[in-house]
């Protein structure tokens, strides 16, 4: 259990980071915090909840990203990620 909520973590940090770069250009500054991080968490959802190896689909399954997703917004949320940017600075 403790494996699966350290591997969690990272794919979690991985699919925000990833999102938030993607979305380096627009200046939604919250907004562009929260669609990060709902796009990241969809993600490790449908992974979780669709991809099981037996071919069946645990739709309440994909709910323990919850916890780590919310981690990571909320270190975002605290170190600024969600303030402008400045380019070249």
């Amino acid at each position: 259990m403790l494996v699966f909520f350290a591997l969690a973590f990272v794919a979690t940090l991985v699919l925000s980071r990833a999102a938030l770069w993607l979305m380096r250009r627009w200046d939604g500054g919250m907004l562009r915090l929260w669609a990060a991080h709902l796009v990241s968490f969809a993600l490790c959802y449908a992974w979780f909840a669709f991809g099981a190896f037996d071919g069946q689909v645990y739709l309440l399954g994909g709910v323990a990203y919850l916890l780590p997703q919310g981690a990571w917004l909320a270190v975002d949320f605290y170190g600024g990620k969600g303030e402008r940017e400045e380019i070249g600075s």
